[in-house]
């Protein structure tokens, strides 16, 4: 689901801020600020996936590692790997 996101921290769920769609919720832990965090990194998640696809598609034509492991992580995150 493209994003961006936003978390309703009054409930821990994480929705898609252009649908409204419900993507995830994040239930509360023992460990004071873990859910939050995690839900943080959730919500974050559409635009480091985006600037991931920036990076390899900066090195597509190049033998870099980075590059190479940009692409690498594209693919487990699309599925492909």
């Amino acid at each position: 689901t493209p994003g961006p996101w936003t978390m309703d921290i009054a409930t821990g769920k994480v929705y898609d801020d252009a649908q409204g769609t419900h993507i995830a919720t994040m239930a509360p832990t023992c460990v004071t600020g873990t859910w939050e965090a995690n839900a943080s990194l959730i919500v974050a998640a559409p635009e480091m996936a985006a600037l991931l696809r920036d990076v390899a598609d900066h090195f597509e034509d190049t033998d870099s590692p980075l590059g190479l492991r940009a692409f690498a992580l594209l693919a487990r995150i699309e599925g492909a790997a």
